[in-house]
């Protein structure tokens, strides 16, 4: 005969009941009145401890047997960085962003109750969270201009709404300009100055601006950074151009709709940004540390990407017409350049033999999907011109001579005719990209892999 203890629920209450029956340990957990053992959702794993338990299941019953979390008091016991127990059983770091003290992660995530860094600039204070870190700086550190500003104090209270009093401003103290949101119709000149632009919610709409000059200029020694800003519209020149030795780097912004090229910069890092429908190339880069990675590089009139260096995770699509520089990509320069889990999709390649992907020496070209491009009225293939090390891509014309593990075939797009090119069950691109060249992530940011090994593309089937 076992005395069994059971806590039920009624209304909001927990009753403790007890009850004389002859079944065994094995078949029922028990739970105390106090919450301190007992079931709370166990899922059968042994433990001795508390530390043998998943995240799941985090508590080690009396029985020991793991189950979900009942009560704060335990979770505090089991580990104090997370003191909290959530509806869901889990033992976690907080409830809401007060929970979270930490000046490097002051926000609950919402997903996974645990403490972060800051992800948006809205998120902070300031409207500035500092890229790489997540930290949210402070005021005084930023120079601030809005299209509605006045006068030439140019902070929180008072934003410049004349760009060149912004960045005048901007110095070793104060190295981050905040162009709130808005509509800006001025181009944006940055000289000798090392700065970090952060537009999230701008736009320089440059639709009524005259001359050649491009819409944002870089210029002197200096690193720059630019994090969220939208660049568009200007019928006589390029998006960005730099003419310095400092390294320059493109965050979640977008340049398009450019009479000349999209971005034009020798050291160059573009993630997560939009570069697309240009008059001449999406980007140009083949300094020293180039990388392009996460973008949309699509329906620029002069081909995709020209350069050298890491091009990876990218979605290429539909670049340069019959008639101009190349298709999708064209490498130049010295180094390495690896083209590496790029979807290569509908772009066109002229009468002159550069190819939809035109390689230089010490080109490794490996995992993307080259599929639905065109060639000349001469049907000549020029999927790929001078690439020699090739693995492990999927395309729709025979490029197996050029290396090793290429697959021929379909890859099988959800819905590419509404720009969808995540992969469908079945399709043969699942699996089977190499490992070696395999990023973390996807151009999603969703983890590689997420099944028996990396799928072929920019992106990680679910």
């Amino acid at each position: 005969m076992k005395t069994v203890s059971f806590r039920l629920l009624c209304c909001g209450a927990a009753l403790a009941i007890m009850l004389v029956s002859p079944i065994g340990c094995a078949d029922v957990q028990t739970v105390d009145p106090d919450g301190s053992g007992g079931s709370g959702g166990a899922n059968g794993t042994e433990c001795a401890t508390d530390a043998e338990c998943s995240a799941s299941t985090p508590i080690c019953a009396v029985e020991g047997v793991c189950r979900t979390c009942v009560s704060a008091t335990e979770c505090n016991a089991k580990n104090a960085a997370v003191p909290i127990c959530a509806d869901n059983g889990r033992c976690v770091e907080c409830f809401d962003s007060n929970d979270c003290t930490e000046p490097n992660a002051p926000f609950c995530d919402e997903a996974t109750l645990f403490c972060r860094a800051c992800e948006l600039h809205s998120e902070c204070d300031s409207e500035v969270c500092e890229v790489g870190t997540g930290v949210c700086v402070a005021e005084a550190s930023v120079v601030y201009a809005s299209p509605s500003g006045s006068g030439s104090v140019c902070n929180r209270s008072f934003p410049c709404s004349f760009l060149p009093d912004a960045v005048d401003l901007v110095s070793s103290t104060k190295p981050y300009l905040r162009l709130l949101p808005g509509q800006y119709t001025r181009r944006l000149t940055i000289a000798n100055k090392e700065a970090t632009v952060v537009g999230e919610g701008a736009t320089l709409n440059l639709t009524a601006a005259s001359g050649i000059e491009p819409g944002v200029l870089i210029t002197g020694s200096n690193d720059v950074v630019i994090d969220g800003l939208t660049v568009t519209n200007l019928s006589t020149g390029s998006g960005l151009v730099c003419d310095t030795s400092g390294h320059v780097t493109v965050h979640r912004s977008s340049f398009d709709r450019h009479d000349g090229d999209g971005i034009n910069c020798a050291n160059l890092t573009v993630t997560e940004s939009n570069v697309s429908d240009n008059g001449e190339r999406g980007i140009v880069a083949s300094g020293d540390g180039v990388v392009i990675e996460r973008n949309t590089i699509a329906r620029n009139f002069g081909g995709g990407i020209g350069g050298s260096g890491l091009i990876r995770n990218n979605l290429i699509l539909g670049n340069s017409d019959l008639g101009n520089y190349h298709g999708a990509i064209r490498v130049s320069g010295d180094g390495t350049t690896t083209i590496s889990y790029n979807t290569i999709v509908g772009n066109f390649v002229n009468e002159n033999f550069i190819g939809i992907i035109g390689c230089a020496s010490d080109t490794i070209v490996s995992s993307n999907i080259i599929f639905g491009n065109e060639f000349p009225a001469s049907g000549d293939d020029q999927t790929l011109i001078g690439c020699t090390d090739t693995k492990n891509n999927l395309s729709d014309v025979d490029i197996a001579s050029t290396g090793t593990g290429n697959i021929i075939g379909d890859p099988m797009f959800s819905n590419a005719a509404s720009g969808d090119y995540s992969l469908a069950e079945g399709s043969p691109a699942v699996d089977q990209g190499e490992i070696a060249a395999a990023p973390e992530v996807d151009f999603n940011g969703d983890t590689r892999p997420s099944g028996a090994g990396p799928d072929i593309g920019a992106l990680e089937s679910n």
